[in-house]
């Protein structure tokens, strides 16, 4: 039966353990700490049948009207027994609250490092930005927040001296939420531009989703492509405005055939 309780409890925290995606120490501690359960368990149940057995003693000697002096003995070893279990339940408890510690702290750092691997490998590769000679030139305006939407826009003037195509800015943006990044691009219209020629490009967002906004590259052509660009800070966001209230307050006027000066209502004339 100890044995077999043992191993229940093995199986059963390595199996918690694997469920949790934990690593391999963490498989031999559950393990172990699985075991010691099942000992602590095979220990109270077999405590559990001598208490029964030394009641049953009690019972049937104060049935008989046979007091003995071994009854003392009897309550005392009772006592030592419950206060045995209680120390090694107390020590199996700390250790398995040790361990679910553990195992959380663990889990909240991989959580992280996964996140912070997942932005890493989501950011644009600057190797792919062509070289040469620049293309277009962007002016990158602040963005505005209207009813609730962040409008992000912009200027790109051809600066070659060839015709620029289906052109399109790739833009990166920062969800509010778990910091992930997510790509997406906004037109330039027109999208044909001949050499120096501008184009404007705009795209609204959601306030509450996203948190910024970065430029990470130029497009055009039939089969988009990256193309070299030079890049400044564009218009900057107006001011507010405060709209002027004008407040009409009534004025008391005398009433027909009524004077301001008279004997019911004299005033002082200056």
């Amino acid at each position: 039966m100890k044995m077999f309780l043992s191993a229940l409890g093995a199986v059963i925290a390595s199996a918690i353990s694997v469920a949790l995606g934990l690593g391999a120490a963490f498989h031999a501690i559950a393990a172990g700490v699985g075991l010691g359960c099942g000992w602590l368990l095979y220990g109270l149940l077999e405590e559990r049948k001598e208490r029964s057995q030394i009641h049953r003693e009690l019972d049937d000697r104060m049935r008989n009207g046979i007091l003995p002096d071994s009854t003392h003995s009897l309550l005392q070893v009772d006592e030592k027994s419950s206060a045995g279990g209680k120390i090694v339940a107390t020590l199996c408890a700390l250790l398995v609250t040790a361990i679910l510690f553990a195992g959380y702290t663990y889990l909240r750092k991989r959580s992280a490092q996964q996140r912070l691997a997942a932005l890493a490998t989501q950011a644009p590769p600057t190797s792919d930005i062509p070289k040469g000679p620049a293309k277009g030139h962007i002016l990158v305006d602040e963005a505005l927040l209207k009813g609730g939407q962040t409008i992000i826009g912009g200027t790109v003037k051809n600066i070659s001296p060839e015709k620029l195509s289906g052109l399109t800015v790739a833009l990166e943006l920062r969800r509010r939420k778990d910091g992930s990044l997510e790509q997406t691009s906004a037109a330039v219209e027109p999208r044909d531009l001949e050499p120096d020629q501008e184009g404007r490009y705009s795209l609204k967002l959601p306030a509450q989703q996203y948190i910024s906004v970065r430029l990470v590259g130029l497009k055009g052509g039939a089969d988009p492509t990256l193309l070299a660009y030079t890049t400044a800070s564009g218009q900057k966001r107006p001011p507010e405005r405060l709209e002027p209230k004008v407040v009409i307050v009534p004025r008391s006027g005398s009433r027909g055939g009524e004077f301001l000066n008279s004997p019911d209502k004299p005033a002082r004339v200056p």
